[in-house]
């Protein structure tokens, strides 16, 4: 019986876990959407030379996520697209 108690209160911390998290991307894309109303907002607040010295040292997937940290709540697709634009400049 205690065992099920237990495995109960895990799941019911992982699924609030879960929950927060969910909320804190929202809010994240939605302060995003705010703020850039357009990807070419976006790019104009970008200062390019950190993101392509990270693209030239460790790769695109690198550079996207250090883009992402940076705008937290960017589109994954609006990152790749600003690191592949990088990259033929």
């Amino acid at each position: 019986m205690i065992k099920v108690i237990v495995l109960i209160g895990l799941i019911a911390v992982c699924v609030m876990a879960v929950l927060v998290k969910a909320r804190q991307q929202r809010e994240a894309r939605e302060s995003f959407e705010r703020r850039f109303a357009t990807y070419e907002d976006f790019t104009a607040d970008v200062d390019p030379e950190p993101i392509r010295a990270v693209l030239e040292r460790k790769g695109e997937v690198a550079a996207v996520a250090t883009l992402r940290r940076a705008y937290p709540g960017a589109p994954f697709g609006d990152a790749r697209r600003y690191v592949r634009q990088l990259r033929r400049r």
